[in-house]
């Protein structure tokens, strides 16, 4: 070739093109990564405040529920509803009822109680 043409020649220089090509890609791969990363925090964040919201208040529920159930289960409502007769009570014979690492006073008391049934105690 000749001298003139070479310097009219309007040479690309591939590897720097390709280097800063290069550059330029990984840069807009950070900052894509960045944003994404970013977008999950807020969206994570978002689910895990309406999961304490929802949390809070199935405690309230719960507090509010427990207190119903002690306010139900106390003694003076349980004779309220057995005197009504919305519960209905038997006695349960002492014969049917058994105990395990009963002392010698319970023992006796409940020799007396069963007369027909014998109280084995250790030796």
């Amino acid at each position: 070739m000749s001298k003139n043409r070479r310097k009219n020649a309007n040479t690309v220089r591939v590897a720097t093109f390709f280097w800063w090509l290069m550059v330029f890609v990984g840069l807009s791969v950070l900052g894509l990564s960045y944003v994404s990363i970013k977008n999950q925090t807020i969206a994570f964040g978002e689910e895990r405040r309406l999961l304490e919201r929802k949390l809070r208040n199935l405690t309230d529920q719960n507090r509010a529920l427990g207190s119903q159930v002690t306010a139900l289960t106390s003694r003076s409502a349980l004779q309220k509803q057995l005197h009504s007769g919305f519960i209905q009570l038997v006695e349960i014979d002492p014969i049917q009822i058994v105990r395990l690492n009963a002392n010698s006073t319970q023992q006796a008391m409940l020799a007396d109680a069963q007369t027909s049934t014998r109280i084995l105690t250790p030796k």
